[in-house]
């Protein structure tokens, strides 16, 4: 296998683990959000409110599924910029977390369209983050072995 197609083959793979996680999970499908809950458009407010009102059986599990929620954005679109640096070979930090946040609000639109998720803000700032998050740690990986 040469080097393209592997970094195609990871690219790809990625983008599918994504599209399996965030539209085609199985649990997405048992409950299709209904039209008028589909959109959370106030960064941050929706996502605060959450803090008050318990989602599962304990405090525990509420606060899993919250901060899982929370770093589960940010580490899901770290990868998007190492591919984008190795792959596209996009080495400008804008291009970069343009490119994520154009990927996150795709996703975010294709979640409110079908109703097989909710439409955050919250996600597509914490997605970006995440993006550059990963271009940080790329670039210092890179430079660290190059060294």
């Amino acid at each position: 296998m040469t080097r393209r197609s592997l970094k195609i083959s990871v690219t790809i793979g990625y983008l599918l683990l994504l599209l399996c996680v965030v539209i085609l999970n199985p649990l997405r499908f048992e409950h299709i959000v209904p039209l008028g809950s589909r959109l959370r458009i106030h960064p941050f407010v929706d996502s605060l409110n959450d803090i008050s009102y318990a989602r599962g059986s304990s405090w525990f599990i509420h606060w899993f599924n919250f901060l899982g929620n929370i770093f589960g954005n940010i580490a899901l679109f770290i990868p998007v910029s190492f591919i984008a640096i190795l792959v596209f070979r996009m080495q400008q930090f804008w291009m970069v977390v343009l490119m994520a946040c154009i990927l996150s609000l795709i996703i975010e639109t294709v979640q409110y369209c079908t109703g097989l998720g909710v439409a955050d803000v919250d996600d597509v700032i914490l997605n970006t983050a995440g993006a550059a998050i990963g271009f940080y740690i790329c670039k210092r990986a890179y430079s660290f072995l190059s060294e």
